[in-house]
């Protein structure tokens, strides 16, 4: 790479993991639509969800932010997608870019 020139998203920035648009979304089942769209840089979708659990329950210090949650599934539906249900209600799920 030459003077000037900057590492674009697609490129592993020294050694750290290249990182996804993710979109995390909060269903409600009871208003029947979307109520809420976050949209995440993160290495993974399992990441971004977990930040998203997190803010959702109010923790903003990322800095103490868990790696995993066990209680994330994958969808049987849809391949990739990543779901936390918040309640019977309320389920966060992922969208990747």
């Amino acid at each position: 790479m030459s003077a000037g020139q900057q590492n674009t998203d697609s490129e592993c920035k020294g050694g750290f993991a290249m990182l996804k648009n993710v979109f995390v979304m909060l269903w409600d089942a009871k208003q029947e639509r979307i109520t809420k769209i976050l949209g995440y840089k993160a290495p993974s979708a399992r990441v971004a969800l977990v930040n998203a659990i997190e803010y959702y329950y109010g923790e903003f210090n990322t800095w103490k932010y868990p790696r995993d949650n066990d209680k994330i599934y994958s969808s049987h539906l849809v391949e990739g997608r990543l779901l936390y249900d918040i309640s019977d209600d309320l389920t966060l799920y992922t969208v990747e870019d």
